[in-house]
C-alpha cells in the first residue's frame, strides 16, 4: 500500500502477532471497564443497604442474596464452647485469626455465626487465643456478610483438629451446623465496631481491595498497550520511497 512518498508493506510475522495481541489488549481493557462498572454497582448496593434501618434477625431470613450487606440486630446467647478461628488473616502485617462465635438466636432454633473480629496469633500455633465471652442473653448489631469466591468450605486441618476452638482455613456453614447440632443461617454476621465482646474490626468490602478507579487505570494501561502496538506495527512496516535523483 502506497500513500504519497511512503509505502506500507507489513511482514507476515508482525502481522500475525499484531492480529493476535491487538484484540487481546482491547478485550482486556474492555473487561476492566466492565469490572469498574460492577464495582460501582457494588458500592451503590452497599451504601444503600447500610443506610437502611437495622432489621431484626429472628432466624426466618434465610435468603442470602436478600440479606447481603443488611444491617441487623440480633438477640441470643453466644455458644462460647464451640468457636472457630479462621486462619491466615493479616492485620497491619501481623498474622492472626478471625474469631467466629455461634449466636443461638432467642425465640428460634436457628444459629448465626458471628465474626467478632481479628485476634493476633500467639507465639506458636499451639498457643491459641483466649476467646472467652459472656453466655448471658445479649443484643448485638452487625452487618450480614457472605464470603467471596471461593466459597467457604471446611478445611481438612479444621476437620481433623480435636476439640474447640477449631482452626480452619475456610468454614463450611452446613458442616459446622452439624457439628453444633444446630442449623446455621447461610451467612455470617460481622459484628459492628461499636459492639461489646469483639476484637479488631476493620471490615473490608468486596470493592475496597480493588476500587473502581484501579480497574479504570488498568483499562487505560491495556488500551495504551494496544495503541503502542498499533503505532509500532505501522511505523516498523512503513518505508519512505526515494524518487530517482535528478542529474
Amino acid at each position: 500500500m502506497r500513500i504519497g512518498q511512503f509505502q506500507f508493506r507489513p511482514g507476515l510475522v508482525p502481522t500475525v502477532m499484531s492480529l493476535l495481541l491487538l484484540p487481546m489488549f482491547v478485550s482486556l481493557g474492555l473487561w476492566q471497564l466492565h469490572r469498574a462498572e460492577q464495582k460501582h454497582a457494588l458500592i451503590a448496593h452497599y451504601e444503600q443497604r447500610t443506610a437502611d434501618l437495622p432489621l431484626r434477625l429472628d432466624g426466618s431470613q434465610r435468603d442470602t442474596a436478600a440479606m447481603l450487606n443488611r444491617r441487623v440486630a440480633a438477640t441470643g446467647r453466644y455458644d462460647s464452647a464451640h468457636q472457630v478461628l479462621l486462619d491466615n488473616q493479616v492485620y497491619r502485617g501481623r498474622p492472626g485469626y478471625f474469631a467466629l462465635t455461634p449466636l443461638r438466636l432467642s425465640g428460634s432454633d436457628m444459629t448465626v455465626l458471628v465474626n467478632r473480629g481479628w485476634v493476633p496469633m500467639g507465639p506458636s500455633r499451639v498457643d491459641l487465643p483466649d476467646l472467652r465471652v459472656t453466655e448471658d442473653v445479649i443484643s448485638l448489631a452487625g452487618v450480614v456478610h457472605t464470603p467471596s469466591v471461593p466459597p467457604l468450605t471446611l478445611g481438612a486441618s479444621g476437620d481433623a483438629t480435636p476439640g474447640w476452638p477449631k482452626v480452619v482455613q475456610r468454614v463450611h456453614l452446613e458442616a459446622l451446623g452439624q457439628r453444633l447440632n444446630a442449623p446455621l443461617l447461610p451467612y455470617t454476621l460481622r459484628l459492628a465496631p461499636d459492639q461489646d465482646h469483639g476484637y479488631v474490626r476493620v471490615w473490608d468490602t468486596q470493592y475496597s481491595r480493588t476500587p473502581p478507579e484501579k480497574h479504570q487505570a488498568y483499562a487505560v494501561q491495556w488500551f495504551g498497550l494496544a495503541l503502542v502496538l498499533l503505532v509500532l506495527y505501522v511505523g516498523l512496516n512503513t518505508r519512505r520511497i526515494h524518487g530517482p535523483r535528478r542529474s
